[in-house]
């Protein structure tokens, strides 16, 4: 979405339109240069949602949707993709990160990567922060909010009653989360989950009674095959 802002440089006092892309954020700042004397002019915004969405720009705004005037300079920014500050006329292809995006991936790809965009968006904010508490619980060794999370939030129809039960579940669900927020094309995922496999592997092989315990003291990457395998999912 693109938002239009008539403004006043504090600097040479002069008035130019502002384009400024706008998308959901938690908070971020960003800066939009003066058209006429250079100045970096500071601002930010935040929001979610639409309805709960905030724009603030270090400057005096003459209007937040006053109509463009061709005999005014313009300056375009984006804070989450490139995009040339003097741009001033649209392509019929569409702007910001839609013509971004679509050089960048082709027609093949664009829909995936939006696709994959809104199940992580959907995943970050739905699922990860209930997985990020069952983790809490699993590495508190607090057992009965463990179960109590896994049960009531995540769906868990049977009881992890053993060590063992607890960390297949505890890294099962973390596994499931992060595949979705990261995605399943390129290699993303792939980092991510070798990298933490690498630190997995380490943390088992520095306490072999727990290896000795779960019978797997040969191989501890057997364990983490088993764990992370899809045929052996939490239900």
């Amino acid at each position: 979405m693109i938002s239009r802002y008539y403004l006043k440089c504090p600097g040479c006092a002069e008035v130019f339109d502002a384009r400024l892309g706008v998308e959901p954020t938690r908070g971020t700042r960003f800066y939009l240069p003066c058209p006429h004397c250079g100045l970096s002019i500071r601002g930010s915004m935040s929001g979610t949602e639409l309805e709960n969405h905030r724009i603030a720009i270090e400057c005096e705004v003459l209007s937040d949707s006053a109509p463009e005037s061709p005999d005014r300079r313009v300056v375009t920014i984006n804070p989450f993709v490139p995009s040339r500050y003097d741009a001033d006329t649209f392509t019929p292809m569409g702007s910001f990160p839609t013509m971004t995006l679509l050089q960048a991936l082709g027609d093949h790809a664009l829909a995936e990567f939006q696709s994959e965009r809104h199940s992580a968006l959907e995943a970050g904010r739905d699922q990860w922060p209930t997985v990020r508490m069952l983790f809490q619980y699993y590495l508190q060794g607090n057992t009965a909010m463990f179960v109590r999370i896994a049960q009531q939030q995540l769906g868990l129809a049977w009881e992890p009653s053993t060590s063992h039960e607890r960390t297949t579940v505890a890294y099962q669900a973390m596994g499931a989360v992060t595949t979705v927020i990261t995605g399943t094309t390129g290699t993303t995922s792939a980092n991510v989950f070798g990298r933490f496999s690498r630190k997995h592997f380490a943390a088992m092989k520095r306490h072999k009674d727990h290896l000795a315990t779960l019978g797997v003291e040969d191989s501890p990457r057997r364990l983490w095959n088993e764990m992370s395998s899809p045929s052996s999912t939490v239900s």
